[in-house]
């Protein structure tokens, strides 16, 4: 029996010691009689703490009181007097249990012991679970399994209060279910995400699952606290758990908590103890690479100080990194690149960048492309897009430096050019202004070729007007510049010279083209371009719209008059407020002409070719007259007519004749189309289709 008294003795000041308290003696006796003493080597303790439970009392003396230490005490001492039936084999089962967790540490260990333990000490148990309390999820997580399926097992998250043992954590108590049906009963609040995983784990026999025909639950608790709870099923019809038995499994997770917390604390060490040595190995990485990260910094740098440009610097990236780099502006247009072997992917418009926004600050790895995107960030915000590719993700340590390192010498060049573009826009807009103000034509001619217009050439303005078909809707700074970006690297690969001016409600421009080109050549040539102009700025601004307009080709003395034709027409953009359109100055002309008209002369023109469809009644008149502008306004194509009212052929051309017999004139005729649209476009100019149309 004194070995039981210095097992326990041993166990108590291993708890003294996991909480940092220090014992001089411990005593153990049994009414007033001293079974056991031993005396440690601390001076200076004289505050005695005495726990009694039935007949036996034990006694601490330290330097001070400790309510922790003697509420674990008061669990041990329970373990001198259990049971009279039971106390045999408690006592010799609690010794080996001590004696056995002593010798482990690690928390996935000791619940394996513990899960061993009382499945050998209960014969009827087929099955024990150990499951382990987790605060911040508050759930009940299982750890260790005998006679489940723990892969689906694992997969069960207990709350507080759920089945047998969630009310057992709950409630703090140890609890026995005699039977099947006290079983059932008590798993009956069991969520039906849990009874699935449970279902699944449970034995079969005979082709059917098992069911449990009693069961025990007890909790691990340290002080005041339910760390866990151990559960113990038996699928045997004959042998049921007793209550001594629960009385013993609560004497093995008296004992068995107490390893538990200690366990716990020394992986909490241990675990802090692998982030040192972790920590530890990142910064002898760090310094390992510290040379060469010193050495590809001062590089960057003298090629920054020494102008080199962008190129000469994805080159060093790509020549470090041994592999193609591709450096884009926030608009997406390729700046620089380097290519060493095969990319996946077509380097100057890469797919992958038109969903990606500029506003993304963080790399992103596209394995589907064997790249990473990096954006590259001043001020705040995305200004361009590094490209590397690669087929491995993470990046090492290396890599990542050389990258951020290339990340800030790029930014500072970025910066650069945007500082370029921001004079070169002041001086393009005062040139603007000039054209537009009463400046001397030989200085004006002058201004331009310093921006690199040349009198050999001959030029025409032309406008891309802001559709602002939504009203809530204004351009900002960013999409202002974007779409300048854009059309202005569109143009270069169109045109040998050009400028383009920011304006409030768009842009403008001046192409240039050889003077022996004919003026239908250049309208041509016009018409194609904006097509495919207003196609790919599509692609960018999928919901807005645009409007083109277009100047005379004039020599570049005479600049003015073209630039004037584009002005009108933006005018007259800004007072039709229909998207998606396009004017010459030819057309641009005709609306000037009947702006020097007064409203009724222009009311009489449109009367005087309109009157019969301002007159008829009939309630198919509104369908009449859509088809009939669209028929205007659509240069006469069926196909394209038929397709935007969905009609068939039959039906348009059904309609076109009915509106020739209203108007008693061809509609096919260039005259009467020519007079039609005419009154049309007075109509829209002046805001009074319905009222006119539409008149009682």
């Amino acid at each position: 029996m004194s070995k039981a008294y210095q097992l326990l003795t041993e166990s108590i000041i291993q708890y003294a010691e996991a909480i940092s308290f220090t014992i001089s003696e411990i005593t153990i006796s049994y009414k007033n009689k001293l079974l056991y003493k031993e005396t440690l080597a601390h001076e200076g303790s004289n505050q005695v703490t005495t726990v009694n439970h039935d007949s036996f009392t034990i006694k601490l003396t330290a330097t001070k009181g400790s309510p922790q230490l003697k509420s674990f005490v008061k669990q041990q001492i329970q373990l001198l007097s259990p049971p009279a039936d039971v106390e045999d084999k408690g006592k010799d089962l609690l010794l080996n249990l001590s004696r056995t967790l002593a010798l482990y540490q690690r928390l996935d260990d000791v619940l394996l012991r513990i899960m061993d333990m009382a499945m050998d000490v209960f014969p009827v148990s087929d099955s024990c679970s150990l499951y382990i309390y987790n605060e911040k999820k508050d759930t009940l997580i299982p750890r260790v399994t005998r006679g489940f399926n723990w892969q689906h097992l694992q997969n069960i998250r207990f709350k507080p209060g759920e089945s047998l043992t969630g009310f057992t954590f709950q409630t703090k108590k140890a609890q026995i279910f005699h039977h099947t049906d006290e079983v059932y009963q008590g798993m009956s609040s069991m969520s039906e995400e849990n009874w699935k995983h449970f279902y699944a784990s449970t034995p079969d026999k005979d082709g059917e699952k098992v069911k449990a025909q009693s069961a025990m639950c007890c909790p691990l608790m340290i002080q005041e606290d339910c760390i866990g709870v151990v559960s113990i099923n038996s699928f045997r019809e004959v042998g049921h758990f007793t209550d001594e038995d629960l009385e013993l499994l609560k004497a093995i997770c008296n004992q068995a908590a107490f390893a538990v917390h200690r366990a716990s604390l020394f992986t909490e060490l241990e675990n802090q103890a692998d982030k040192l040595m972790k920590l530890n190995h990142d910064i002898q990485l760090k310094n390992q690479t510290l040379e060469q990260t010193l050495h590809n910094h001062n590089q960057l740098m003298d090629m920054a100080l020494e102008q080199q440009g962008m190129d000469s610097i994805i080159t060093f990236i790509g020549d470090r990194l041994n592999t193609s780099v591709f450096l884009y502006d926030e608009f997406r247009q390729l700046l620089s690149s380097i290519v060493n072997g095969d990319i996946p992917f077509e380097g100057s418009i890469p797919p992958f960048l038109e969903t990606m926004t500029p506003d993304r600050v963080q790399p992103i790895h596209l394995p589907e492309y064997g790249v990473v995107v990096v954006p590259v960030v001043t001020r705040m915000e995305a200004r361009g897009f590094l490209v590397v590719v690669t087929n491995h993700w993470p990046l090492n340590h290396m890599e990542k430096m050389l990258i951020e390192e290339a990340q800030n010498i790029i930014a500072i060049e970025l910066l650069k050019q945007e500082a370029i573009y921001e004079t070169k826009q002041r001086i393009q807009g005062e040139f603007l202004e000039d054209i537009q103000g009463k400046v001397d034509i030989n200085v004006l001619v002058d201004q331009a070729k310093l921006l690199g217009l040349s009198d050999r050439e001959t030029y025409l303005f032309f406008g891309i007007h802001f559709d602002h078909t939504n009203q809530d809707y204004d351009w900002n700074v960013r999409e202002t510049k974007s779409l300048h970006h854009l059309v202005e690297g569109f143009i270069a690969n169109h045109f040998n010279s050009s400028i383009i001016f920011n304006r409030i409600n768009g842009l403008r421009g001046i192409i240039g083209f050889p003077t022996e080109v004919k003026e239908e050549s250049v309208r041509h040539q016009m018409n194609h371009f904006i097509d495919q102009l207003d196609n790919y700025l599509r692609k960018y601004f999928k919901d807005r719209s645009f409007s083109y307009a277009t100047g005379r080709l004039t020599p570049l003395e005479e600049i003015r008059k073209s630039y004037k034709d584009v002005w009108y027409c933006i005018e007259i953009f800004n007072r039709h407020k229909r998207p998606n359109q396009r004017m010459t100055y030819r057309e641009a002309g005709v609306a000037k002409m009947m702006m020097n008209n007064t409203e009724e002369e222009l009311y009489q023109f449109v009367v005087d070719h309109v009157k019969p469809l301002m007159d008829y009644t009939n309630q198919n008149k509104r369908d009449l007259l859509e088809t009939l502008e669209k028929y205007l306004f659509n240069h006469q194509h069926l196909k394209e007519v038929a397709k935007e009212l969905h009609l068939h052929s039959n039906t348009l051309n059904y309609r076109l004749k009915r509106l020739s017999e209203i108007l008693e004139a061809d509609i096919r005729d260039a005259e009467v189309i020519f007079h039609l649209r005419m009154a049309w476009n007075i109509m829209n100019l002046l805001g009074t289709k319905q009222e006119w149309l539409y008149r009682a």
